[in-house]
């Protein structure tokens, strides 16, 4: 169930582009050219997820929007699928699907694409797979077979050597204390499967638009997910245009200096801490 977030007051939303406050039955609008929309989020906001779930709809009452989701590991896209279906109970979709424990904050995304009848692709890397990688770096990748590489981003996984590792090590407490870890490699294999993910649903449906949820720090200022996405589309000689909602909470959600957030994304969405 949809809260009624105008009387709650406990969010505010900005278009970079035309550096001016907005509503959020603006944003279709403003995005009405992008292919691919975004969302990054912090997991665990629930006026984010309150918000992610009126767009999503808002998006599909003018055009029909798939649902691209990291929450769900791409070897779990033939348990969605039945679920979509109505093949097998919701139990099985958070039991098989290995659903997170939040899942009750996306479901009314899910459940809205199955009335729908709109596809929702798994995109995210199977979790032993990106333990492996933590492990003992992307070189031992090609030590599993093809069915499970199928799930992943095609060999070699391209890493993000420039603005997004520095991003990535100022988060993690530097270069030296990353320098003996495979961990920027797992956060390349994630990103670039879920790039990779939607990409192929593109190329196999291209009219198609996707509305995509992963957490803020994979596609904010247009870095990780999104420049693999781009990589990607070019890759596969496809021409789409992207666009990026940034949401997170702020303690300064009430009055924010705006030119903080301006690389961001083309939309920021601050809401209120104490909500979460």
């Amino acid at each position: 169930m949809m809260h009624d977030l105008n009387a709650q007051n406990a969010y505010k939303i900005y278009s970079t582009a035309e550096k001016r406050e907005i509503k959020l039955d603006e944003i279709p609008a403003i995005l009405k050219n992008k292919d691919v929309i975004f969302w990054g989020e912090e997991h665990n906001d629930s006026i984010g997820h309150d918000l992610e779930n009126q767009l999503y709809q808002l998006l599909n009452s003018k055009q029909p929007y798939a649902l691209g989701m990291e929450m769900f590991e791409s070897d779990v896209q033939e348990v969605m699928d039945e679920y979509l279906q109505d093949l097998i109970r919701p139990d099985y979709l958070i039991s098989a699907g290995r659903a997170w424990p939040n899942y009750t904050d996306y479901q009314p995304l899910v459940e809205y694409a199955k009335v729908h009848q709109l596809p929702v692709i798994a995109t995210n890397a199977p979790k032993r797979y990106v333990s492996a990688v933590t492990k003992n770096g992307l070189t031992f990748l090609p030590k599993f077979n093809s069915l499970a590489l199928s799930y992943l981003a095609p060999l070699p996984i391209h890493v993000d050597t420039g603005a997004y590792q520095h991003k990535f090590e100022n988060i993690m407490g530097g270069h030296e204390a990353l320098a003996a870890s495979h961990i920027f490699e797992s956060q390349n294999l994630w990103d670039a499967t879920m790039a990779w993910h939607i990409a192929t649903y593109l190329q196999k449906n291209p009219t198609s638009k996707i509305f995509h949820l992963n957490g803020g720090f994979h596609s904010d200022e247009k870095l990780g997910i999104y420049t693999q996405l781009e990589s990607y589309l070019q890759r596969l000689k496809m021409t789409k245009q992207i666009g990026n909602v940034s949401c997170s909470a702020d303690a300064n959600w009430n009055n924010p200096d705006w030119q903080t957030y301006l690389n961001r994304g083309d939309i920021i969405i601050l809401t209120q801490p104490k909500s979460k």
